[in-house]
């Protein structure tokens, strides 16, 4: 039975090598996006973290810190120093623009 397959493979070694290529790149090609993708959450955690931020306060019907458009008044910082516990409170403002027809 062996015999029979290693001659076939012989005859047909042409479409084995393309298989075997064909099938490489499929493997290769989904390594390479679950790397992409693990590195999209580990962006996420690796911006936070440069915060050093434990708690976010984020305007009534904002998003989140990062995807909010509503603004809220410094003093708000200068209020929430003054909570017992909290060591540190820091305004933060961030800004969008166009740069090349891209957000950035």
């Amino acid at each position: 039975m062996w015999m029979i397959t290693l001659r076939d493979l012989q005859w047909r070694r042409r479409r084995f090598v393309i298989a075997v290529i064909a099938t490489s790149l499929v493997f290769s090609l989904t390594l390479v996006l679950d790397g992409i993708m693990a590195h999209f959450d580990n962006e996420i955690d690796q911006v936070v973290g440069l915060f050093r931020a434990d708690t976010w306060v984020v305007a009534d019907g904002g998003a989140g810190p990062f995807t909010t458009t509503k603004l809220m008044p410094a003093e708000v910082a200068d209020e929430l120093r003054r909570l017992p516990g909290v060591e540190r409170a820091d305004p933060l403002i961030q800004a969008r623009e166009t740069v090349r027809g891209k957000w950035v």
